[in-house]
């Protein structure tokens, strides 16, 4: 990922997220007129979305698996579920189980919810109360964030926003303060954007790989997605692995 286009926002506003894109749109269609956007990745934040749909109504919103386990943690942890989580039990194993969701097609989530998962789930109220939140937020096809945004049977590593989030997090590291003088801030600025012009120019010169961590962990879910394709293994045997594969060490 490369830095391209820098904001600062006042707020979190639909409005203020709105400004932002119709600026990104203007500048871009001045150098090609036909310019658009097939898929945008970002964290699950409604105003956000709102803006996307109204700047670019054709675009595909896809949100990041990151920031998702991160909202469903949260969620455990509201509801008095984060000891359990960590527990080998049914209902620790069933929280875990939860975050294999996202590696199923947006078609099967309801599906596998309704009836494998259903089948496992422990008899305990907090269970229930989590699992009427993920009906209501992000299993049903009305709900705020439908697996359509979420879920992909695929282990592509562009399905996170982590990359803006080390961005923000090196940025962050320059200064001393929260409101530094602006003209630090703009130095720092061109210290970021020497640093993309490298980018570019390296990855015009090179082919990226991935480490091997990460090719280890497209190989699994690729072998996994073969065993279930040749029926040796089910659908809920599929998601435990990707879960305890992937679910977050929170």
């Amino acid at each position: 990922y490369v830095p391209l286009v820098y904001f600062l926002l006042k707020d979190k506003q639909t409005i203020t997220y709105s400004e932002a894109f119709k600026a990104i749109d203007l500048e871009c269609s001045k150098v090609c007129p036909e310019f658009k956007i097939d898929i945008i990745y970002v964290d699950f934040e409604v105003s956000i979305h709102k803006a996307i749909q109204k700047i670019w109504p054709e675009t595909l919103i896809k949100g990041c698996r990151f920031h998702l386990g991160q909202s469903w943690w949260r969620k455990m942890q509201d509801l008095g579920l984060a000891k359990e989580y960590g527990l080998n039990g049914d209902v620790g194993n069933y929280l875990s189980y939860i975050f294999g969701l996202s590696f199923l097609s947006p078609e099967e989530v309801g599906d596998f919810f309704s009836f494998e998962l259903s089948e496992i789930q422990p008899v305990d109220s907090k269970v229930v109360d989590f699992a009427d939140y993920l009906v209501n937020n992000y299993i049903s096809e009305e709900s705020l964030f439908p697996p359509s945004i979420w879920a992909e049977k695929s282990s592509s590593l562009q399905r996170t926003t982590n990359a803006c989030e080390s961005f923000h997090k090196k940025f962050n590291s320059f200064f001393n303060s929260s409101h530094p003088n602006i003209y630090i801030f703009l130095d720092v600025l061109k210290i970021m954007q020497t640093d993309s012009v490298m980018l570019i120019r390296s990855s015009l010169i090179s082919v990226r790989q991935y480490r091997k961590p990460r090719r280890n962990n497209i190989l699994f879910f690729e072998n996994q997605i073969k065993k279930l394709n040749e029926n040796k293994i089910t659908r809920l045997d599929f998601v435990k692995s990707l879960s305890n594969k992937y679910k977050p060490n929170f």
